[in-house]
């Protein structure tokens, strides 16, 4: 596996940030304090603030996700590891492939969150098979 042949980096449109909570429970409000928090603090780096359901593509729980803007994505990601508020935090790249954004390309802060499996089967890149095998 070693070699010198490394994939060409996807330039993102963009990235999405998601912060975990369990609605009903103080982890909700902890996640719009920090949304909050963080709009005030990068107010040209994020945009698109929003409510995910659970079920809602490959995520099994609620969530607020928002759009980090390239040039915001380093002091973002350094600032919500300083105050992530105990909360799970998705961030990846938006390229246009789900199945590279969401499995192969995630950062997380705090504990991952599982993915819903059915829905990253449908969006994962189908491996072409030998003829007649």
């Amino acid at each position: 596996m070693y070699g010198t042949e490394f994939n060409e980096v996807a330039n993102p449109k963009a990235y999405h940030i998601h912060v975990y909570f369990e609605k009903g429970t103080p982890s909700e409000m902890e996640a719009i304090v920090l949304m909050d928090a963080l709009l005030s603090k990068f107010p040209a780096g994020i945009r698109g603030v929003h409510e995910v359901d659970a079920g809602r593509g490959p995520h099994t729980q609620p969530n607020l996700s928002a759009t980090i803007k390239n040039d915001a994505f380093g002091a973002v990601v350094s600032w919500l590891q300083m105050n992530n508020r105990g909360l799970s935090i998705l961030i990846h790249p938006r390229t246009g492939d789900e199945w590279k954004d969401h499995a192969e390309a995630p950062l997380w802060i705090r504990n991952p969150v599982a993915f819903d499996p059915a829905f990253l089967e449908q969006v994962r890149p189908k491996k072409a098979g030998k003829p007649g095998l």
